[in-house]
């Protein structure tokens, strides 16, 4: 399949917008959804069978007698209304709707006749469809939004370049939610529903030619073309990152996606080494699909497997060690062995009682001088391939200004960086600070180790196709 993409343009950058069940009620889906867009700051327009403003707006009951003919219809309206809602914006010319309305082939036969119905309708006009059943899209950088639910919207800020594609709109709004807590660029949300017309192959070709787009990742119950989807995951992840996280892995899982979004997940299934094989990050949880993700948006790629690791608490050096040592699988990371030179360079900064030894403890007498000195000697040493930073800030020395000395030292290194911190209940501001200044953190020691592994094995994908 390859992509028309003016096709899809009316979804991500619409220059105007119509909004079917439009109303000033915000518990209503139609009342959030209009107040959302609002803030898009293009001409947006209302239809409502009975109302006569929303919103200050005045309301219209047909598309028809709109000033202008819209490029978006979000149909917030019953399922028993989508039918005669998308009627009436494809013949007015709308060529976009996204529905949100569950109560289609997720239900069974009639659902997917009634499924069907909308597609003809569309497809008789060249009009295309986001879900049924979706939560729709949400572009940050441009206002767009039309996701009813709570979904980290304002903490997601502008300027992020990862692109989510979620089949369930609930598992990729609450993974955004709790990521954005700690620091998540997000270029673009897209919920697929139930993808009866606008599918992933799709939207993997739109995000793959965006520029503004690093990383791509999909939340996927089941393929509309498996092998189409993989081969072109394959052409993509040579130029950007890929991350999918596949729900109904399992007989009990893949029984569970049909009645979640109608399809059947079981010709859907692909081992992890099937994903390896086409270039892909395979990703087993909501947590490590973010983790995955936020790394590969932030950090170049690790050219080796050795790390080096600055602590100034012992005992979380030797968690790192631990954690580096009991990785599994195709792709492995360890312990790097410092050179002499390093070693005496270290020994030099470091107090007298401190090791200059792999993983490098500072201890709690550090100060901030302390990690900067340090880390310009792990990252001129040839020896090592990513530095691991546990950044803690109880100790004395140790100021808020470590945040800015790490993100001067990522920036000018050519290694990655990934950091590990710990403050308390501030932990979560400090993770913050960190990914406003450009720095991959993370709030534990198994989930950064897991993140740099997420680097070497993007290297070894892209020296795959090289």
């Amino acid at each position: 399949m390859t992509t028309d993409r003016s096709s899809l343009r009316s979804f991500f950058s619409p220059r105007s917008i119509v909004v079917y069940g439009a109303t000033d009620d915000s518990d209503k889906p139609g009342g959030r959804i209009f107040t959302l867009l609002r803030r898009y700051g293009r001409p947006l327009f209302a239809i409502h069978p009975s109302l006569d403003s929303v919103d200050g707006l005045p309301v219209h009951r047909t598309a028809g007698t709109l000033p202008e003919t819209p490029d978006l219809a979000v149909l917030a309206v019953g399922t028993k209304h989508c039918e005669e809602a998308l009627r009436d914006a494809v013949q007015a010319g709308v060529k976009a709707a996204v529905i949100v309305a569950s109560g289609f082939s997720e239900t069974g036969p009639a659902g997917t006749e009634a499924e069907q119905r909308l597609v003809s309708l569309a497809r008789e006009k060249g009009a295309r469809i986001l879900g049924p059943n979706t939560l729709g899209i949400f572009v940050p950088h441009t206002g767009l939004d039309t996701i009813f639910v709570e979904h980290g919207d304002r903490s997601l800020l502008p300027g992020g370049s990862i692109a989510v594609v979620s089949q369930s709109g609930s598992v990729g709004v609450e993974a955004l939610g709790y990521a954005s807590s700690s620091g998540f660029g997000l270029r673009a949300f897209v919920g697929l529903g139930n993808k009866c017309d606008v599918d992933e192959i799709e939207l993997a070709e739109w995000f793959a030619e965006d520029e503004g787009t690093r990383v791509l990742g999909f939340y996927l119950e089941d393929f509309s073309h498996a092998r189409e989807f993989l081969q072109n995951l394959d052409r993509i992840s040579a130029r950007k990152p890929v991350v999918v996280l596949k729900g109904g892995r399992t007989p009990a899982g893949a029984h569970a996606v049909s009645s979640h979004t109608g399809a059947l997940a079981g010709s859907g299934r692909v081992a992890g080494s099937t994903w390896r094989q086409f270039g892909v990050h395979h990703v087993r949880d909501d947590q490590q699909f973010c983790d995955f993700c936020k790394v590969l948006s932030l950090c170049p790629p690790m050219e080796g497997d050795r790390v080096a690791v600055i602590t100034p608490a012992g005992g979380y050096g030797v968690m790192a060690v631990d954690s580096l040592d009991s990785l599994t699988g195709p792709v492995g990371l360890r312990v790097a062995e410092l050179s002499q030179d390093t070693v005496e360079r270290l020994r030099a900064v470091l107090l007298p009682f401190a090791s200059p030894q792999n993983p490098v403890d500072l201890t709690a007498a550090c100060t901030d001088e302390t990690y900067e000195e340090a880390l310009d000697i792990l990252i001129r040493s040839p020896e090592v391939d990513a530095i691991l930073v546990v950044a803690f800030f109880a100790p004395e020395g140790v100021s808020s200004r470590l945040v800015n000395i790490i993100s001067t030292k990522n920036r000018q290194s050519e290694k990655p960086l990934v950091v590990f911190c710990l403050y308390g209940p501030f932990t979560d501001q400090h993770l913050l600070d960190f990914h406003d200044r450009g720095v991959a953190a993370f709030g534990s020691m198994s989930r950064s180790v897991e993140a740099l592994l997420a680097l070497r094995e993007r290297r070894i994908f892209m020296e795959k196709r090289s």
